[in-house]
């Protein structure tokens, strides 16, 4: 019997894994595909997390800030001589994570597709196709569309806290890329592109990735207006980034030759999507228990936190022999204290601002003109500083607020 199963070989399942195995546990990681897998994702790790959790990774491509396009195509570059992160493919930086956990000793079993082994309605392990695996403690991170959640009653799924993305990975010659982006990650605004969203394009080597998310219930409401309206036209996220790419100002300005290799779809799922990240024997990490950024869509750096703060606690649960729910709830206290705050002033900040076009506006034109503002900005985008940090300083200098909303 192992010490603790993993369900999820992403990043908060591998440093999960990882962190338990240099605490002296043994661990399984099961993941339902190849561990070398392409996942639909933009691609950007920030700085902070390089760093935090000694990445050397060497295949993404440095980027220096990001580059803000309002939905009056007003741009703003916040950018540093200093790497700000990096553009990586997520197939060749989640492998990256996984080689990284089978040196420290964890056990993975791809194309293993895992539900609870449940004994009396208590969770005693994991069972696959094939297999029963017994353990005290098992870590959930499963993604978005948490199946092991949703098998334990866990799983909590609304319009309000899922989002949707779709984007392409498209093919352009590197010297038109460094010519017309550069080293910096793109965002832009507009409702009348994206509805209560917004559209990125991540450059990497030879190639970028250009995509949109949105709320679901945004979706929803956008189909039935359409439909009150009598407007047979069909409209969907691909449409919706198919017409962005070929119509925006300033994008298809920057997009022009780049041709399609793929596409890819994935949920994006938030704070509210399971009733409890933790219980008798079991923690959720990563997607699978909503550690995504309301403000920017990003889950990267909560998944690496939330994963290791999994394997801190699970190995204190293994030394201790308590796996009770009242032990466990440790998991939550550290995760509140690490990136809670983070996590609810992002909210705050996208349903002051960034929810609408106004604001977007606002936002990018009071950076374009004040030094200390883009300054600030340019911490928070590396995520060198919090949410909460963010919104503090605000308040300590009303005038720069005002900047915001006048």
């Amino acid at each position: 019997m192992r010490d603790v199963l993993i369900v999820g070989a992403g990043p908060a399942g591998t440093t999960a894994a990882q962190t338990l195995a240099e605490k002296g546990c043994t661990v399984t990681v099961f993941e339902k595909g190849p561990l070398k897998r392409e996942k639909a994702c933009g691609g950007g790790v920030p700085e902070v997390a390089l760093r935090e959790f000694s990445i050397d990774f060497k295949k993404g491509r440095t980027v220096y800030g990001i580059t803000l396009c309002s939905p009056q195509n007003e741009t703003v570059m916040l950018t540093q001589k200093e790497r700000a992160g990096i553009s990586v493919m997520r197939s060749d930086f989640d492998y990256y994570l996984v080689q990284r956990a089978q040196k420290a000793g964890v056990e993975f079993k791809e194309y293993s597709f895992a539900e609870p082994l449940l004994e009396e309605g208590i969770l005693k392990g994991v069972k696959t196709a094939k297999e029963r695996y017994k353990s005290e403690m098992v870590i959930i991170c499963d993604g978005a569309l948490s199946n092991f959640a949703k098998k334990m009653g866990l799983y909590t799924r609304s319009d309000k806290n899922q989002a949707l993305a779709f984007q392409y990975q498209m093919a352009l010659d590197n010297q038109v890329i460094e010519e017309r982006i550069g080293n910096v990650m793109e965002l832009y605004f507009g409702n009348q592109w994206i509805p209560l969203g917004f559209t990125w394009i991540f450059p990497k080597d030879g190639m970028v990735t250009v995509g949109s998310a949105t709320w679901l219930h945004a979706l929803k409401k956008m189909k039935e207006k359409m439909k009150k309206n009598k407007k047979n036209k069909k409209m969907n996220l691909k449409l919706m980034l198919d017409t962005f790419i070929e119509k925006h100002p300033v994008a298809s300005q920057k997009l022009k030759g780049a041709s399609i290799l793929y596409s890819q779809s994935h949920i994006l799922s938030f704070t509210g999507i399971v009733k409890f990240i933790y219980g008798d024997h079991f923690l959720i990490a990563g997607d699978a228990g909503g550690f995504i950024s309301y403000a920017t869509g990003g889950g990267m750096y909560y998944a690496l936190v939330s994963g290791r703060t999994a394997g801190e606690v699970a190995a204190e649960a293994v030394e201790k022999g308590d796996f009770s729910r009242k032990f466990l709830k440790k998991y939550k206290k550290e995760t509140d204290k690490k990136i809670g705050a983070d996590m609810k002033w992002g909210r705050l900040l996208r349903r002051l601002v960034l929810d609408r076009d106004s604001g977007q506006e606002q936002l990018v034109r009071a950076v374009q003109k004040d030094l200390w503002l883009k300054e600030l900005s340019v911490l928070l985008l590396k995520e060198e500083i919090r949410y909460d940090q963010f919104l503090t300083q605000l308040l300590l200098h009303p005038h720069k607020v005002l900047k915001l909303i006048i």
